[in-house]
């Protein structure tokens, strides 16, 4: 995106780029090396009509290339977002359950996956 990032790596402090464009995951696994790479997906899945398998595809190539880079993966996700709440509090929660299930199965036995649903409960 051209709105900015957070990034910090093993060498830096937190920075923010603004108006830069998010560097790609190839190349920041080519050019840091990382040993375990942590990925937290699915807000950006909530609010959007992306299918089951469309979110499935896309966790899945997003953890291929870490582990091709031979760091150890590690997913987490997605967020309750009380934010969309408002519009349907039962579609939001069955969309919410719908993406978890969808990140859990593209990361596979490939990454470690921790459900931030069994966890965090915004209020």
């Amino acid at each position: 995106t051209r709105c900015g990032y957070f990034e910090r790596t093993a060498t830096s402090h937190l920075f923010s780029p603004k108006g830069s464009r998010t560097p790609k995951l190839s190349k920041l696994l080519r050019d840091e090396k990382p040993g375990l790479v942590v990925v937290a997906l699915g807000a950006n899945f909530l609010p959007l009509d992306y299918t089951v398998a469309e979110i499935e595809t896309y966790a899945s190539d997003f953890v291929k290339l870490i582990v091709q880079s031979g760091a150890t993966c590690a997913g987490v996700g997605p967020p309750h977002a009380y934010r969309y709440a408002e519009l349907s509090p039962a579609l939001t929660e069955k969309r919410i359950k719908l993406v978890d299930q969808a990140i859990r199965n593209g990361v596979g036995k490939n990454c470690v996956y921790v459900s931030t649903l069994e966890y965090i409960r915004y209020p």
